[in-house]
């Protein structure tokens, strides 16, 4: 009879894949070493090898954890908003700007991956993959608010739903980096980025209503 998994099997392997994302944090890609993860994780290299046959395969486990963190972070602001198109845009693009140490040390690990994408296609497919979902659930709900109740946005023909959430997508996340470098607060990019939304949607985002028109 094959033997199953031990109880702590999970529970190592995260730990061994939390001891990879402290390590890429703080040292960089470079640091990520089985020797350095071992002794992070607290456990031998070959108990690393068990789990991760080499070292690509340890960054897309840390990576994948991190993007998991992400779409949990989005699933619970959506949950927390009105269901209405505009709502959800903003409540997405705000889950992108860092505020909690967790959110800080998550964006600082993405940006070192995304480095490494550069020379690593595996993890570049994936940052691609994730990105063109994110891309789709804003182009769908950008598509809804411009094509709403009192929108002249569409009719005039000013914008596609696709070229305005490439623009809201991007300008989320240069305040990211802007607020991951110091250069901006937490408060401050979610201002900024409120202030685009309202240029690009013609919704006062901070309340839901029509850009202009706040009561």
């Amino acid at each position: 009879m094959a033997r199953g998994r031990g109880r702590d099997h999970d529970a190592v392997r995260q730990a061994i894949v939390d001891a990879a994302g402290t390590a890429v944090e703080q040292g960089g890609v470079e640091s990520l070493t089985f020797r350095r993860v071992a002794a992070a994780a607290g456990v031998s290299p070959g108990r690393v090898q068990h789990y991760f046959t080499d070292r690509a395969s340890l960054v897309q486990a840390c990576f994948d954890t991190v993007q998991d963190r992400a779409r949990s972070r989005v699933e619970a602001t959506l949950a927390a908003v009105e269901p209405s198109p505009a709502e959800v845009v903003t409540a997405i693009l705000r889950t992108m700007i860092p505020r909690s140490p967790e959110d800080f040390r998550d964006l600082r690990v993405v940006t070192m991956f995304e480095t490494l994408a550069l020379t690593e296609p595996a993890l570049g497919r994936a940052l691609l993959e994730g990105h063109a979902e994110l891309r789709r659930l804003l182009i769908d709900q950008v598509a809804l608010v411009l094509r709403g109740p009192g929108s002249e946005l569409e009719a005039a023909g000013t914008t596609s739903p696709e070229t305005l959430s490439d623009g809201l997508l991007a300008t989320a996340g240069g305040l990211a980096i802007e607020v991951l470098h110091g250069h901006l607060g937490s408060d401050e990019a979610n201002r900024a980025l409120d202030a685009a939304l309202a240029c690009g949607l013609g919704k006062n985002t901070a309340n839901g209503t029509e850009a202009g028109h706040d009561t």
